[in-house]
């Protein structure tokens, strides 16, 4: 069952999903466990120049939850304006008064 909260106040899409492993065939299985509205607050680039990689941590803010959000949970987020498909797992997940924060790490776009 999807935990599904409506935020009109913000225009991007965020969803959470767990990976479980199917017992008949031992595939991965994608559960989504959380979608919601979400805002966008920022992005930021690391450079590793010894490992030459690239990671994007997002900023994002949905509503307060009572769903369990934990590190390591996978994120895919829908940016409304320029359309892009990012997916990520979570990194950092703070609830505060009003609703709650989510860092995300990506290693690229999408």
């Amino acid at each position: 069952m999807v935990s599904k909260v409506d935020n009109p106040r913000f225009p991007h899409k965020v969803q959470i999903y767990k990976e479980d492993i199917d017992p008949i065939t031992g595939d991965p299985v994608y559960n989504v466990v959380f979608e919601s509205e979400c805002g966008y607050r920022k992005m930021d680039r690391v450079v590793n120049i010894e490992t030459d990689s690239l990671r994007f941590f997002y900023k994002l803010s949905i509503p307060l939850t009572d769903y369990p959000i934990n590190k390591l949970d996978n994120v895919i987020f829908y940016h409304n304006y320029t359309k892009q498909i990012i997916k990520g797992k979570v990194v950092e997940y703070n609830p505060y008064n009003l609703g709650c924060e989510i860092l995300m790490q990506s290693n690229g776009y999408g």
